[in-house]
Order: structure tokens, then C-alpha cells, then sequence
């Protein structure tokens, strides 16, 4: 299947699954944890109570705007021009968490806090025994550093302590194919620690999965959940790459099983779409503005979605996500942003920590 035909309509499930190579596991074996269909409606989704750290307050109808830039100290500024508006979140991903250093970035948070944006921090970690080595305890001294740091900055952040946790073994960061019983053991030692340091009253917890259709992703996702009482938001990964595996899919498709799979097992969490792209190409202005109006028409749980923009670089391959070098979509970027549904910041209820 061509591109363009990708792109000009949604494709048939099984069909995408064949482009895919994962039509071997047909559609029940995928989504045998969930319902093959939503029973809610959007104003379901408007009287849902949430169950997440109250912090941070869940629009009823809406979702947060944020990014991440790679190439800018204040790429958020940057970032403001091209999309026409303030984002309400931005990104700190950092390589490096306990075993390697006890960095947490104060003064950027409280920097953008300052700004009335909501920030960020996402972690990766340094090696494939990472979890195992978290959960019997071997990094806590690092760790109540970093949970003694975080109380004592006192104000509200987002935490995500493994970045797409659920990643297999051979591509992208050193920790990939980690267990999954040990990555949730290690999850909820965190957050132990987190909580006898008292820095939980402050600290969102976020879980970062790669999407089921992202390259290297591991399923079921149930299997890689710590439970509904150490998160507060369910986030994703979600992006077309078309460079590093051959043409893909509408975000509607890349995103729909795990969805499905959100709602149906652990429906009173609000998601986030803590990295979205598209290969930037001729192609991505058009895949913008479906994916934002997707966001906004076909999946209302969704209450944060950020753009991230790096050059991805795997083995010899490298994957261009700005779309900041397109003035095409510069401008598809600009009108999806325009709509009140995408809320930007400043955000009132940082008002105080201005």
C-alpha cells in the first residue's frame, strides 16, 4: 500500500495489520485484554471523575497542548511562535536517573512554573537490569536523594520514571526487553520511596507506554501496568516513522487499540500522548491536521498531547519529527491550534507559583 493511499483515507484494520506484520496475531489475539469496542459517549467522557492527582485540574472537555524541542535551551518559546500559542506542558526528558546521577532539574521547573506552564520530567534509564536492580533496592539511597529534592521543591510536576517502559530488546535505549514483572516491582518502589519522602502530594505520575504500531513496542500493555493507585496519567508514545519502518498509518490507527485497551481496563484515568510525530516529509502538514482533529472528534479521554521534535537517529538511519523547517506545516500546526479545544497556558491554576 502507497503512502497516499494511507494518507487520503483510515485503512481497513486487517489491512494495516498486514502492513504492519502483525497480522499474524489478527485482531483478537491484539486486543484479547479489551472490549473491540467503546460503549461511552463524549459527554460520558465530560462526567467522568477522574481518578488522578488532583493537582492537576482534568478539563471536561478539552486537552492540553506541550512539545518537547530538542535544539533550543527555551525551545518552548520557539515553539509558542510556530503553533500560535503558549503550550500548557513541556517536556525535560532526561537520559539519566538514580544508578547514574541524582540530577533533577529544579530550576527549569521552576522556570516554567513561573510561566504558568506545567512541566515535565520523563527519564530513561541506564542499562537492562535497571528494574530488577530498582526493585531490590540496590539505587534507594539515589532515589531518596532525588524524592527528598522533589518535596523540597514542593510544587506541582509531571513524573515518568522509565520512558517507554514496555520497549523490546535490540533498538533504541540500552534498557530494552526489560521484564515486565520487574519494571512494575520497580515502578511501585518509586513510588514507596516517593511517598515516605512525602513528595507524592506534588508528583504526577505518569506512565509513558510505546504504542502498539510504534517500532519495538511489546504488548499486551496490561502486563507492563503497575496499578491504578501509584498512576495518575496513562501516556503514549504514538508516531509515524516512516523512514525507519516503511509507510505506516494515520494517528487514528496507530492509536485505536490502545485506546481501546485505556478505556475499557482502566477507564477513570485521563491519557496523554506524551510523544506525537510524523515523518516530516511532504505528507506530514495532512497528517497534522487529521491527527489533532482526530484527537479532538474520536478519542475525548485524551486530555494532553504534545509534539516532539528531534532528529531520531537509529543505527544509520535517521528520523527527522520538526516540523518547524516546514512552513506548511507551520501553518497546519497553527490552525489545529487555534481551536479552544487545544488549551495553551498560561495555565490559572499556576498562577500562585508565578
Amino acid at each position: 500500500m502507497s503512502i497516499e493511499n494511507i494518507l487520503r483515507k483510515d485503512i481497513d484494520r486487517r489491512e494495516f495489520l498486514k502492513g504492519t506484520g502483525k497480522a499474524a496475531m489478527g485482531l483478537a489475539g491484539l486486543l484479547s485484554s479489551c472490549a473491540l469496542a467503546i460503549k461511552e459517549t463524549r459527554q460520558d467522557v465530560v462526567d467522568q471523575k477522574w481518578d488522578s492527582n488532583p493537582i492537576v485540574p482534568i478539563p471536561k472537555e478539552g486537552c492540553y497542548i506541550g512539545g518537547f524541542r530538542a535544539h533550543a535551551k527555551e525551545g518552548y518559546e520557539a515553539f509558542a511562535r510556530d503553533i500560535g500559542k503558549t503550550p500548557a506542558w513541556w517536556d525535560f526528558s532526561m537520559g539519566k536517573f538514580w544508578a547514574v546521577d541524582e540530577f533533577f532539574p529544579i530550576n527549569q521547573l521552576h522556570y516554567l512554573l513561573s510561566k504558568g506552564i506545567f512541566p515535565e520530567v520523563k527519564y530513561g534509564i541506564s542499562n537492562f537490569k535497571g528494574y530488577k536492580e530498582v526493585a531490590k533496592g540496590n539505587h534507594d539511597a539515589a532515589l531518596k536523594t532525588v524524592a527528598g529534592i522533589a518535596a523540597e521543591f514542593g510544587k506541582p510536576y509531571v513524573l515518568i520514571p522509565f520512558k517507554e517502559h514496555n520497549i523490546s530488546a535490540g533498538i533504541y535505549w540500552p534498557h530494552a526487553g526489560g521484564s515486565a514483572g520487574w519494571f512494575k516491582d520497580a515502578w511501585r518502589h518509586i513510588h514507596r520511596i516517593f511517598q515516605s519522602e512525602g513528595a507524592n502530594a506534588n508528583t504526577v505520575w505518569a506512565i509513558n507506554y510505546l504504542g502498539t504500531y510504534t517500532v519495538a513496542a511489546r504488548s499486551p500493555l496490561e502486563s507492563f501496568y503497575p496499578g491504578d493507585d501509584v498512576v495518575d496519567f496513562i501516556g503514549f508514545t504514538s508516531k509515524n516513522t516512516i523512514h525507519l519502518e516503511g509507510a505506516r498509518s494515520n494517528f487514528d490507527n496507530l492509536f485505536y487499540s490502545d485506546y481501546l485497551w485505556a478505556r475499557n481496563k482502566h477507564p477513570t484515568k485521563p491519557l496523554c500522548i506524551f510523544e506525537i510525530a510524523q515523518t516530516h516529509n511532504k505528507y506530514q502538514p495532512q497528517w497534522i491536521r487529521k491527527a489533532y482533529n482526530d484527537i479532538k472528534e474520536k478519542f475525548p479521554a485524551i486530555k494532553m498531547v504534545q509534539w516532539w521534535e528531534c532528529l531520531l537517529h537509529i543505527n544509520d538511519k535517521v528520523e527527522d519529527q520538526y516540523f518547524s523547517d516546514n512552513p506548511e506545516s507551520i501553518k497546519a500546526m497553527q490552525e489545529v491550534h487555534s481551536d479552544p479545544y487545544f488549551i495553551g497556558g498560561p495555565l490559572p491554576f499556576l498562577d500562585k507559583y508565578r
